[in-house]
């Protein structure tokens, strides 16, 4: 008998580990869903028909039009049709963004472009994909910015950092994370536990033991009470309040009640949930919908 397994898209995918808070924005929606049937890894549409075959041993989600696969331990791209448009040849890859891919050969990263050529060549210890024009690097123990062409923008001296939204990066010194700007100067200092990317208008922060929501120049918004707060998307916010989640305004008012196992961001007007152990979509009312393909 054969074994079926399907990529959960409805979690946010994760781009840049980096020693940075968690990322929760997911970035295009997937049209084809990776899935598994026995050793082997391919893509299916969303009600569960095989579009390309399995025959790759691992994927990644597609993103513009192309997907990370991994052939014997290398990682090189397809298409929608499961055509390969960049040979396997690296040791890790990550998805394009703004025309560059992050790669790794040996131990170092460096980027390429979509037909494959190496743009900025190896030389970094980590890197994220790019984001704003600017994109993540590790040199050592430090983290800074560089441009497309390499050049560096921000000099790496922060102990952790993440990508650039809305103008605003979150960056850590210690054990304290803060924001800069696209010039390295500090928006807010480095003064909080943890914190979200700026989604909104409005990044949540961690103080004490409970999460509320800043604005662009570090002034408390929503004041810190929730368990959990994820960055806001098209209005609302997803929070844990006593183990069970539910949807904020701007504000800080519950509009959804905090009922659920988990919770994720709306995406078009519609959000998955897990509602009594079951995985359903619901809508900005938080009414149960179906989702037809």
């Amino acid at each position: 008998m054969k074994k079926i397994l399907f990529f959960l898209i409805a979690l946010p995918i994760v781009i840049a580990s980096c020693n940075c808070p968690i990322s929760l924005k997911s970035g295009d929606k997937a049209v084809l869903v990776p899935m598994q049937v026995d050793e082997k890894w391919g893509f299916s549409n969303k009600k569960g028909r095989i579009v390309i075959k399995p025959q790759f041993d691992l994927v990644n989600p597609f993103f513009d039009g192309v997907a990370a696969v991994n052939v014997k331990g290398k990682w090189g791209y397809i298409d929608q049709t499961g055509k390969t448009v960049i040979e396997p040849q690296f040791n890790w890859t990550s998805r394009f963004a703004e025309s560059m891919a992050p790669i790794r050969l040996g131990q170092k990263y460096g980027f390429i472009n979509k037909t494959g050529e190496i743009v900025i060549n190896p030389q970094y210890d980590d890197v994220s994909i790019f984001s704003e024009g600017l994109a993540l690097i590790l040199v050592g123990d430090k983290y800074g910015y560089i441009d497309h062409k390499n050049n560096i923008v921000i000099a790496p001296k922060f102990d952790g950092g993440a990508q650039f939204f809305e103008g605003l990066a979150v960056v850590r010194i210690g054990d304290k994370w803060g924001y800069i700007d696209n010039t390295g100067n500090y928006v807010v200092n480095p003064q909080f536990s943890n914190v979200s990317d700026f989604s909104e208008g409005l990044g949540s922060v961690k103080v004490g033991n409970k999460y509320g929501y800043i604005d662009n120049k570090g002034k408390t918004v929503i004041i810190p009470r929730f368990d959990t707060a994820l960055p806001f998307s098209e209005g609302l916010a997803a929070v844990n309040v006593d183990g069970g989640w539910g949807y904020i305004d701007k504000k800080g008012k519950i509009l959804i009640k905090p009922d659920f196992m988990r919770a994720y961001s709306f995406s078009g007007g519609i959000a998955s949930v897990n509602s009594k152990g079951r995985w359903v979509s619901i809508n900005q009312k938080g009414k149960e919908v179906d989702i037809q393909d």
